[in-house]
């Protein structure tokens, strides 16, 4: 385990090395992601992305990465408004629509599966697959929710699922 001192210097530095240009945006974003995917439950890296937001308030990447750590955590409801809040900021945002459909999918598995709530994290689903229809894990999960509340347009979308997963596999 990582020391939490470490992960708070480390949260105290980023902002400075982007500020003074040490860092590029692009670079702060792949620290930021590692961080928030490998220590997400860090107060320090909460505090990072609290200080980014700040910073960068027309950035949505920031806002993205927190939704992240909360739904890490398996905090769903504070993750899906951040996600909302992204897509306020940018409704181009895809990753955003595709965590949506996942916290909605995960809730609706864990009270019961009902329909109307799969319909709903279907319709998060499809509009990903509509902004990112080159990605292949939303249209998996399109495919899945589809499946299971079987929808008869489901065949187009299987054959290119598994055409895609055979060529990965060459």
């Amino acid at each position: 385990p990582v020391d939490d001192r470490l992960l708070s210097y480390v949260a105290e530095v980023i902002p400075q090395l982007r500020e003074v240009g040490l860092w590029d945006r692009q670079k702060t974003l792949v620290v930021t992601s590692f961080l928030v995917w490998k220590h997400y439950e860090s107060v320090s890296v909460e505090r990072l992305l609290d200080e980014m937001s700040l910073i960068y308030n027309a950035e949505p990447d920031w806002l993205f990465f927190k939704a992240e750590l909360y739904h890490r955590r398996g905090d769903m409801g504070r993750a899906e408004e951040l996600y909302r809040l992204v897509l306020r900021i940018d409704p181009q945002y895809a990753q955003a629509y595709l965590r949506i459909g996942m916290v909605r999918e995960s809730e609706c598995k864990s009270n019961g599966a009902n329909i109307d709530c799969l319909d709903s994290a279907m319709t998060w689903y499809e509009k990903y697959y509509s902004i990112a229809p080159d990605d292949l894990m939303g249209l998996k999960k399109l495919v899945e929710l589809r499946e299971l509340l079987r929808k008869v347009e489901i065949e187009d979308l299987r054959y290119l699922l598994d055409t895609r997963l055979n060529a990965e596999k060459y």
